[in-house]
Formats: structure tokens, C-alpha cells, sequence
């Protein structure tokens, strides 16, 4: 499960980044917003694969800016805040 997390989380943001960054900068301007939240600031119990694929994906935002991506197109990382939810309530994280 723990794996998972990372997996969804992170590669499928990568993913994501690799597959609409070219097209963005052969036009010369684009936008991503990258969501984090739950665990880049603050520990998040019974969460640490959760947690650990968000902090990873304020880092790839940073170096998307830094080293990636050019003038016109930039990278940004969103945390949007607690969404109380049924996938919230439902999910049971394990240690």
C-alpha cells in the first residue's frame, strides 16, 4: 500500500509532467499545477507513503522550474487543503 501511494502519487505526476511539458514549451507558454499537500509540511500519521510522494512532488515541481522547463512555461505546486470527503473518511492508512 505503501508503495502504491508513491506510485499513484508521484509517477503518475511525472507522467503527467513528461507527457505535456513539450508540447508547452514548442509553443513557448503553459502552465502545470502540480497538487500536494498532506505531508509537505507536517508529519502525516499512518500516511508516510502519502506523504513522502507529496513532498516528492514539491521537489520535482521545483526542479521542473529550475532545470527543465524554459522562459513561458512554468511549474507550479498547489496544496488545496483538507477536502472532507468519503474517500477521506473511508480510507484506513496503516503503519
Amino acid at each position: 500500500m505503501w508503495w502504491r501511494d508513491v506510485e499513484i502519487n508521484l509517477l503518475g505526476t511525472f507522467n503527467a509532467c513528461r507527457s505535456a511539458a513539450p508540447t508547452m514549451l514548442a509553443r513557448g507558454r503553459g502552465r502545470i499545477v502540480n497538487l500536494v499537500g498532506g505531508g509537505t509540511g507536517n508529519s502525516f500519521p499512518h500516511g508516510s507513503g502519502y506523504a513522502s510522494s507529496k513532498a516528492a512532488i514539491m521537489r520535482l515541481t521545483d526542479c521542473l522550474n529550475d532545470t527543465t522547463i524554459g522562459d513561458g512555461v512554468r511549474a507550479f505546486a498547489v496544496d488545496p487543503g483538507l477536502v472532507r470527503s468519503a474517500m477521506r473518511l473511508q480510507r484506513r492508512w496503516t503503519p
